[in-house]
């Protein structure tokens, strides 16, 4: 991560639902709200447009939230995270969003506080996530198992001597 805030689609049906929670998501230091969708077709092309983060409701008036979340993961790695929050609370739509990959799974109402808990521990998951994606220098045991083992290919010296 470079620094940046953390840019956060807030998806819900309910108005008044997607305004109290934009309202805490730009109270949370580190991130701010880059949308709002009331339906699954708007949350679909906004997150095309670079948002790190959906706040997904699972219950949506054209499209459930598992659809979203399926679509959603047809962007690949350049897909945003996403995080539940909903009042579906069955064990199917559970299970179908945990099988999705989400980052988190918040049932509603909740308060601010419980958001924002979720929201720092996203932040520093995905900071960790970054770090771990990061190259280090290898010790020289590390390249020494690594040449031992074929991972490396290095030129032979019958070849090196006949440049």
């Amino acid at each position: 991560m470079n620094g940046r805030s953390i840019r956060v689609l807030v998806v819900d049906d309910d108005q008044g639902a997607r305004a109290l929670h934009s309202r805490f998501v730009d109270a949370a230091p580190g991130f701010t709200v880059a949308g709002a969708a009331g339906t699954g077709r708007e949350a679909l092309a906004q997150s095309a447009s670079g948002v790190d983060l959906v706040l997904l409701d699972m219950r949506l008036p054209d499209i459930s939230g598992v659809e979203v979340l399926h679509r959603l993961r047809t962007f690949g790695d350049a897909g945003p995270d996403v995080l539940v929050i909903s009042s579906s609370q069955d064990q199917t739509t559970v299970r179908q969003a945990l099988a999705a990959r989400v980052v988190g799974y918040l049932v509603k109402p909740f308060t601010e506080a419980a958001l924002r808990e979720r929201l720092e521990r996203y932040r520093e998951e995905r900071q960790a996530r970054s770090d771990a994606g990061r190259e280090r220098p290898l010790a020289q045991g590390e390249i020494d198992r690594l040449l031992a083992t074929g991972g490396i290919r290095t030129v032979s010296s019958s070849r090196a001597g006949s440049r």
